[in-house]
């Protein structure tokens, strides 16, 4: 293929390619198809070097003008001694696709040549296509499936139940049936309001920004949905249109089932064909900031561990339970409870030394360009080596080794240096700078970081933002790796980050977007009332509650300005 349709790292990808006639090392025409794009090539004026030299099929290692053998996982492979037509290289293609859960942009057909997932009556809901089917001529049953894309977490499965594998899985189709549904491409987690009452699973407040659509061919019946456990009072949410409320049909998701060791929630529903769905929950956040929310993490919540002092095996992140484990085989951050002196009788994660470790490399960090990091960290810290880190992303998931730049997109370190890296190339690059502020030497530090292209700010314990620092060229963009906490160093991936020594309390990501001046302050206050501590700019901006409204005031600093000092709680 051209350079404007290059091959994936790390996805999945369905390769074709048709060679007109079959003369050895012939310069006639070939079409080359990834994923549902084609491209003809003469290679009599192209320098495109795919050929066919001699009679026999060699997989791998092409022993002729080529760096190697491939290096990669190939899971299955057709040849045939004719060029295919068009329609039946589709066809073709489609199999693969449906078989593998990878997306094509092109219609998808069955072995008759049905339409059994068509892009132009499915325009703005071709993103993340995959589903289950039976066609017996092409010995295809996919009896359950997800997509192989980054990031996809939905499941479906025919009738009630899902199994390990597609192998074991009991429940069989009927010749000619397909299911097949894409995603309009949005923001798979709590962002839009959606509330909901009735259901027996609890209250919702909030639906997925990403809105499914089906197509059934056949009339596929029940079929069991699947989301990984975390969203609290989850329901599947189907429609006739693609707009949400109330009267639509919520099915409860309560259901858990374990596949493959995760453990998801699930309903059972019959999807029609041209049917939308998308899910609900509660969305929980600090002070009712849900908007741009992307991460929450906190040392009381699902920090898996067996007693103070034991190992931090993996945390949960309280908003959209996205898990952050062990990274290659680094040591785990220690668990401690909370005291009169420790997070005002809250527990923390204790980094005992730089080499401790808990990331996510399957997950996107930030997934606007401007983005907002609060930290709460302990007085005490110290560096566990160069370029002590608190936390850290990774520029690009697709790029996890090769260079020590990799998980330099983001860098909080506890000696006040932040490192940015665009992964657009471009003309900037902010190495190490120390941004203005520092940590609070004597008392804990809720420090939040805002972030856009080309500028970095933060402040501390609720007090105005320090002096700016501003990035010239392009800016730092499309960051598009996981995160971690500690050091970045493991698995021989050529870091050269290491942890900080210290404690954690809580880490909140809104990448999707900054928030406002009054949604920062109603999540500094959060935190100053947790742990326990006196917010700067007390007698104008005061200690706000989960609502925006002038009645969420629950400390105001200017009718009570003598008392100003020494500010703590209970809520």
């Amino acid at each position: 293929m051209s350079a404007a349709n290059a091959f994936t790292i790390n996805k999945s990808s369905v390769f074709s390619a048709i060679q007109d006639q079959a003369l050895n090392s012939g310069r006639g025409e070939r079409r080359l198809g990834l994923d549902g794009i084609y491209e003809d090539f003469n290679l009599g004026g192209t320098t495109n070097t795919f050929n066919v030299l001699g009679k026999h099929l060699r997989i791998g290692d092409a022993g002729f003008e080529s760096a190697g053998s491939f290096p990669g996982d190939i899971m299955e492979v057709v040849w045939y001694k004719r060029a295919l037509t068009a329609n039946e290289q589709s066809r073709v293609n489609s199999y693969l696709a449906v078989k593998n859960g990878t997306t094509l942009a092109e219609d998808y057909l069955s072995t008759n040549s049905s339409v059994v997932w068509s892009t132009g009556s499915n325009t703005g809901y071709n993103s993340n296509i995959f589903g289950i089917a039976r066609d017996n001529i092409t010995v295809l049953h996919q009896k359950q499936s997800t997509s192989a894309n980054v990031n996809q977490k939905l499941v479906i499965g025919n009738n009630s139940s899902l199994f390990n594998t597609n192998a074991d899985n009991t429940n069989n189709l009927t010749e000619g049936q397909y299911l097949l549904t894409g995603d309009n491409g949005l923001k798979q987690s709590l962002t839009t309001p959606l509330v909901y009452t009735a259901g027996t699973n609890g209250e919702t407040n909030y639906r997925f920004e990403s809105i499914w659509k089906a197509q059934n061919t056949g009339s596929v019946g029940t079929v069991t949905v699947a989301w990984p456990k975390g969203v609290a009072n989850l329901y599947l949410v189907q429609s006739t249109d693609a707009v949400f409320d109330a009267t639509d049909t919520f099915t409860s998701m309560a259901t858990e089932v374990t596949v493959n060791g995760v453990v998801y929630n699930t309903a059972t529903a019959t999807l029609g064909n041209g049917q939308f769905f998308t899910f609900a929950g509660y969305g929980r956040a600090p002070a009712g900031v849900l908007t741009s929310l992307s991460y929450w993490y906190r040392a009381d919540k699902d920090a898996a561990n067996t007693g103070a002092g034991t190992d931090v095996t993996s945390w949960n992140d309280y908003f959209s339970g996205t898990v952050v484990g062990q990274m290659g085989t680094n040591d785990f951050p220690k668990y401690t409870d909370g005291a009169a002196n420790y997070f005002n009788f809250n527990p923390g994660v204790n980094f005992t030394a730089g080499t401790q470790t808990l990331g996510n490399v399957d997950v996107r960090t930030f997934s606007a360009d401007s983005y907002d990091v609060f930290t709460f960290t302990k007085e005490g810290m110290a560096s566990g080596g160069a370029f002590p880190s608190i936390f850290r992303s990774l520029v690009d998931n697709s790029l996890l080794t090769g260079g020590l730049r990799r998980w330099d997109g983001l860098g909080i370190q506890m000696n006040n240096g932040i490192e940015r890296l665009s992964n657009t190339g471009g003309t900037t690059d902010a190495g190490v700078f120390t941004s203005a502020g520092n940590f609070a030497a004597t008392i804990p530090s809720i420090m939040y970081h805002t972030f856009t292209a080309n500028s970095t700010t933060r402040a501390l314990n609720g007090d105005a933002n320090f002096a700016t620092t501003t990035h010239a060229g392009t800016g730092v963009r499309n960051l598009n790796g996981g995160h971690l906490f500690g050091d970045s160093q493991f698995g021989g991936n050529g870091s050269d980050n290491r942890g900080f020594i210290g404690n954690l309390g809580e880490t909140i990501v809104y990448g999707a977007g900054n928030i406002s001046l009054v949604e920062r302050r109603r999540v500094d206050s959060y935190m100053a009332i947790k742990y326990g501590i006196t917010l700067g700019r007390v007698a104008t901006d005061h200690y706000l509650g989960s609502t925006a409204s002038a009645t969420s005031i629950v400390w105001d600093g200017s009718t009570a300005a003598t008392y100003n000092n020494n500010i703590f709680g209970v809520a």
